[in-house]
């Protein structure tokens, strides 16, 4: 039907089950369920290990110096680290989380640079085409 051999197809599945794409089991295939590809309920993961979660926080602000350009991902561990970065400092934030963004945006001394996108009302992220190329320009 492809025009390709039974081992590509194979190799082929193979590999999207090795990424997470495909769920396999003995004998076939099967398509993950819709919280499988998109992500669990932001809210759900970010009432689970609450306490882990702050004292992660709390031990990266260690790091953070004065004018320092910070990244913070979109997961609920990472979110915490806005409720203890030194207000005082002239932080530039930069990050595609919805939760950050909403966080931060009280911080006079905090620049903060949203790598906007599509909204994945799943995991309060951006998204998108617009979003890896913003990540791209941040690099550079």
């Amino acid at each position: 039907m492809f025009g390709v051999s039974e081992m590509t197809v194979r190799r082929d599945v193979s590999g999207l089950v090795r990424f997470g794409k495909l769920r396999g089991f003995h004998g076939g295939i099967g398509s993950l369920s819709p919280e499988d590809m998109l992500g669990s309920d932001y809210a759900d993961r970010d009432l689970a290990m609450a306490d882990a979660k702050r004292a992660i926080a709390a031990r990266a602000t260690e790091f953070v110096r004065e004018d320092s350009v910070i990244a913070i991902d979109a997961g609920t561990t990472a979110i915490r680290m806005t409720s203890v970065l030194p207000r005082d400092k002239r932080l530039h934030v930069v990050t595609q989380s919805f939760p950050v963004v909403s966080a931060l945006v009280g911080s006079a001394d905090t620049e903060v640079i949203c790598l906007g996108g599509v909204l994945h009302r799943e995991t309060l992220s951006f998204d998108g085409v617009s979003t890896l190329a913003a990540k791209k320009n941040v690099s550079t």
